[in-house]
C-alpha cells in the first residue's frame, strides 16, 4: 500500500528543513508520496521534486495560502497547480514583496520604541524563507530585547503589541478562484481551527473543492465530523501532518499515514478543472 502526507513545509516558508531534507525524511518514515504546501510560496516545490525522483518519491505541488475573512486568518491549499501560471507567480511575488515591505515597517517601529535591530540581520535568519514575524522575534531574542518568542510577541510584535503591522492577505474566495485558474484543486485547510462547518459549505458555492479531514491537530471527532461533511456535500477529502521540522516538534513526519486514494482523487478532480473554461 501507498502512504501519503498532503501537508508539509519547508524551509522556503516556516520549517526548518529543506526541501531535499524533507522529501529524504518522508522516504525514511515510510511515504510514497508527500504535498509540499509551503505558505504563499512555490519556490521549495523544484528542488523536492526533483529530490523525489531520486529516491521515488512522488511530489504533489501544493502552496497554503493566507487569507483572511472578518477578521479571522483562514488557509486555503492548493494542489496540482500550473507552476507556471502568470497570474499565479505573480501574486505569489506581491506575497514575497510585501512581506519583505512589513518587516521593515516593524522594524522602523521598533527602532521608534528604542529597540534596534539590523533589518540586514532579519533577512539572514529568514535565509531561504519568506520574511515574517518570527525571524523579527529570534533577532529580538539575539540582541537580549527578550527572552523568548512568547515574550517578543508579547512585548513587541503580537495583533494587540506596539510594533505590530497588518499583514497582506487575500481573501478565501480569491484564493479558491485563484487556484481554479491555475489549474488547481482548491482546499481548506484544518477546519476545525475555523469551527464553522457552515463556513466551508458557504465556499463550496464560490468553488472550494476540498476539505482537510485528517489534521495533526483535528481530533477524532473532527475527523468524523468533516469526513461526513465532505461525504454528504461531494467534497473531496485531503489530510496531512502539517509538518513544519524542528519548529514544531510534536508533529513528526510519518506518524499520519493516508492512503493513496486521496491523490488518485485529487488527480481525477483536477483532469475535470483542466477541461473546464476557467471563466472566474
Amino acid at each position: 500500500m501507498k502512504f501519503v502526507d498532503l501537508h508539509t513545509h519547508t524551509h522556503y516558508s516556516d520549517s526548518t528543513v529543506s526541501p531535499a531534507e524533507l522529501v529524504q525524511q518522508a522516504r525514511e518514515a515510510g511515504l510514497h508520496v508527500i504535498a509540499v504546501t509551503d505558505h504563499d510560496t512555490l519556490q521549495g516545490i523544484p528542488e523536492a521534486m526533483e529530490e523525489g525522483l531520486r529516491w521515488g518519491i512522488e511530489v504533489i505541488a501544493g502552496v497554503e495560502l493566507s487569507t483572511e475573512e472578518n477578521g479571522k486568518d483562514i488557509h486555503i491549499l492548493g494542489y496540482l497547480m500550473d507552476l507556471h501560471h502568470p497570474e499565479l507567480q505573480e501574486r505569489l511575488a506581491l506575497f514575497r514583496q510585501v512581506r519583505e515591505e512589513r518587516a521593515y515597517k516593524i522594524v522602523e517601529k521598533l527602532k521608534g520604541m528604542g529597540v534596534h535591530l539590523d533589518p540586514e540581520r532579519v533577512k539572514e535568519i529568514a535565509g531561504h524563507g519568506s520574511i515574517g514575524r518570527p525571524h523579527i522575534a529570534k533577532a529580538l531574542i539575539e540582541k537580549g530585547y527578550v527572552a523568548d518568542v512568547k515574550e517578543a510577541f508579547e512585548r513587541y510584535l503580537g495583533y494587540d503589541s506596539p510594533a505590530y503591522v497588518p499583514k497582506y492577505k487575500m481573501k478565501p474566495i480569491e484564493a479558491i478562484q485563484l487556484i481554479l485558474r491555475a489549474g488547481g484543486i482548491p482546499v481548506i485547510a484544518h477546519p476545525a481551527y475555523y469551527q464553522d462547518p457552515d463556513y466551508v459549505i458557504y465556499l463550496q458555492k464560490h468553488g472550494l473543492m476540498g476539505v482537510e479531514v485528517w489534521h495533526s491537530d483535528h481530533s477524532p471527532e473532527d475527523i468524523e465530523l468533516y469526513r461526513s461533511l465532505a461525504e454528504k456535500h461531494g467534497l473531496l477529502m485531503t489530510g496531512g501532518s502539517d509538518y513544519h521540522g524542528a519548529k514544531k516538534k510534536h508533529i513528526r513526519l510519518g506518524d499520519m499515514k493516508l492512503p493513496y486514494t486521496l491523490v488518485r482523487a485529487l488527480k481525477d478532480a483536477q483532469t475535470h478543472v483542466r477541461s473546464t473554461p476557467a471563466d472566474l
